[in-house]
């Protein structure tokens, strides 16, 4: 055993000790991160490496395990023979070699060192789609004078400078002890040699092939938009959406901004921005909101100048790399003149003037026809909101029954636009996000962005393991945007390896759910209107009715009901909640956070409704956090 453990560690001959220690430092540790990386890839559950977990030092602990066993045998090995190197000196009284050998190990410390450097920048800009590792040391900053094209060049000079260096060690070991070279060079040793070379040889093949059915995916996915997923493609594809004002946003917020946020209901003082007038009105409500909006008059009729007709589209810098840092702050005076009109609708109706009601109406209309141009999948659920808005409105309007019968085909003719228009904005919604992806990982590949140090995509050639990763990645990022549309993405977990499809689509699936929602109210809507129509026809709604619209999210028809329905009674301002307790599949109703404090109670209507995605049939009841999703359109008949 003893003599066994001589061998293992080469005690007796430095020489071929610190070629071998060379060896496992550079060759070993590759091979056991490859190794790792297959395993990884594989999704076999041996390893377990989440960018996105709270887990995640524990997780990179466990990971370099393996690579501090390799090291720590190595150094052993190393030290060993320099202590007989150091014995051999000290005999000759000659300390050039162990300075030589010095000077060799700290230009190979600092070489290896120069090649860690970018995974911090790496982790670093993961960390904008989560908090594992936020913060780059105060060190690395002695780095920032490199270009990002410039680091392969460093990389370059690093490695050539690591195997000059450790070329240098061993024949100073060779030297001293008399030998050959070829002599230090074990059988083992060389057998890791050639090991490292294939398996660097396969896997860069393998990365190569796997680049270019990549590259085919993505020719796929850009024939099925008709667009290319890049900036450019956006660009282009929001141009052809209509004409561009900046100073028309500018004009439009000054005069919301000189709305007061605050309304005056008896004794107390509210935030309407926040808000909408509660259900049901009172006297009260209703003559705290015509004060406000007579003290305001002057602003209220420019912001009515502004949505007259459909407003044009604002101003967003399209730059390559920098789709993440858009800022749709452009939607806000929209969603709060479309509040603002929304409770204006619903008083002019209590006071039966129905001409300003629908020119209330009509401002509505181009404020949704607006914003069904904004792009991504924030944009998309801020027109969703809009629209759901707009058939708000429908549904007081169907309640006044002042409308004629072409008023009410008005309304028909834009539920028939609307349900046109929900396929056209899923699909781009679909198509901005897939470019908005395979921009993220352009900006890495390039380091064309802010936050971007290193252009990665050079130095695929010196880390074929990653490359692959990246390449698989990528691939299957772009796969999924070959579906018809968001609510047929994969609901099976995705693999961990894949870091960038767990972070872009991990919640995508519920947005083309939201899609889905309203096709379902927008049907449930028109159905309501051919009840009006009977009514108008027999002087009664109809107690059952035949021919109902196809439920999108059971594939039946769906329900109708004429008599007692359950309605949220909404009270203005929203309750205070823990958002923690919001589910992921909520967002739509998290972002109207009117609707969070609502109580259901019982009246005379008919109302129409889906069972929603969760199946159930909720009786035409959406809330929040009761687990109730039925997108539903009715007429309170008391």
């Amino acid at each position: 055993m003893k003599q066994l453990l001589r061998k293992f560690f080469f005690w007796d001959e430095p020489a071929k000790g610190a070629f071998w220690a060379i060896t496992c430092l550079f060759v070993c540790n590759s091979l056991w991160y490859t190794i790792l990386q297959l395993l990884w890839l594989s999704d076999c559950g041996l390893v377990r490496f989440n960018f996105m977990s709270e887990h995640f030092e524990r997780e990179v602990q466990m990971w370099a395990v393996g690579h501090l066993v390799i090291v720590f045998y190595a150094l052993t090995v190393f030290l060993r023979a320099l202590w007989l190197l150091f014995k051999k000196c000290r005999r000759k009284r000659d300390y050039r070699p162990i300075l030589y050998v010095g000077v060799s190990i700290i230009e190979w410390l600092c070489a290896a060192f120069f090649c860690i450097v970018p995974l911090f920048y790496l982790l670093h800009v993961l960390s904008h789609y989560g908090e594992p590792f936020s913060i780059l040391p105060d060190w690395i900053s002695m780095f920032e004078g490199i270009q990002p094209h410039g680091w392969w060049k460093g990389y370059l000079i690093a490695i050539m400078c690591m195997v000059a260096g450790g070329f240098f060690i061993v024949r100073i070991f060779v030297q001293a002890e008399q030998k050959k070279l070829h002599d230090t060079v074990s059988k083992i040793g060389a057998a890791f040699w050639c090991v490292f070379w294939i398996a660097y040889i396969v896997l860069l093949g393998m990365a190569m092939a796997q680049s270019r059915r990549t590259a085919q995916t993505r020719v796929m996915v850009e024939q099925r938009f008709g667009y290319p997923l890049s900036v450019e493609g956006v660009r282009d594809y929001y141009q052809k959406q209509g004409t561009i004002d900046e100073d028309f946003w500018k004009r439009l917020k000054d005069n919301l901004d000189k709305l007061p946020s605050e309304l005056t209901i008896g004794e107390e003082v509210e935030k309407y921005w926040d808000g909408k007038l509660p259900e049901p009105l009172t006297a009260e409500h209703i003559s705290a909101f015509e004060k406000y909006c007579k003290a305001n008059e002057t602003a209220l009729l420019e912001a009515e100048k502004c949505f007259d007709s459909v407003p044009p589209l604002p101003s967003y810098d399209f730059i390559p790399g920098n789709l993440p840092s858009l800022v749709f702050d452009y939607s806000i005076p929209c969603r709060r003149f479309m509040k603002l009109e929304l409770s204006r609708l619903r008083v002019f109706l209590k006071k039966q003037d129905k001409d300003n009601a629908l020119h209330v109406y009509q401002r509505i209309g181009n404020c949704t026809q607006h914003m069904q141009c904004e792009f991504f999948v924030i944009g998309s659920l801020i027109w969703l909101n809009t629209e759901n808005m707009r058939l708000d409105a429908m549904e007081k309007l169907l309640e006044s029954r002042l409308l004629t019968d072409d008023e009410l085909k008005r309304l028909d003719n834009d539920l028939m636009s609307l349900e046109e228009r929900i396929p056209i904005n899923h699909n781009q919604a679909m198509f901005t996000e897939a470019a908005f992806g395979q921009d993220v990982i352009w900006g890495l590949e390039t380091g064309e962005t802010e936050d971007t140090k290193v252009a990665f995509a050079d130095l695929r050639w010196f880390y074929p393991q990653l490359w692959l990763q990246a390449s698989l990645d990528k691939n299957n990022l772009l796969k999924q945007y070959l579906v018809k549309d968001f609510a047929d993405f994969c609901s099976e977990p995705v693999p961990l390896a894949y870091v960038f499809s767990s972070m872009l689509h991990p919640t995508l699936k519920s947005v083309g759910n939201k899609f889905h929602a309203l096709t379902a109210r927008v049907l449930a809507m028109k159905t309501l209107l051919q009840a009006e129509t009977y009514r108008r026809e027999h002087g009664d709604y109809p107690e059952n009715m035949t021919d109902m619209p196809i439920d999108p999210f059971s594939g039946k028809p769906m329900l109708y009901r004429y008599g007692t329905i359950e309605v949220p009674e909404v009270t203005m301002f929203p309750i205070v909640i823990n958002l923690d307790e919001i589910d992921d599949s909520d967002e739509e109703g998290a972002d109207d956070f009117s609707d969070w404090d609502t109580k259901l109670r019982q009246v005379k209507g008919v109302q129409v409704w889906s069972v929603g995605v969760n199946g159930k049939d909720d009786g035409g009841v959406m809330q929040v956090f009761g687990g109730k999703d039925d997108p539903c359109a009715r007429i309170r008949l008391e």
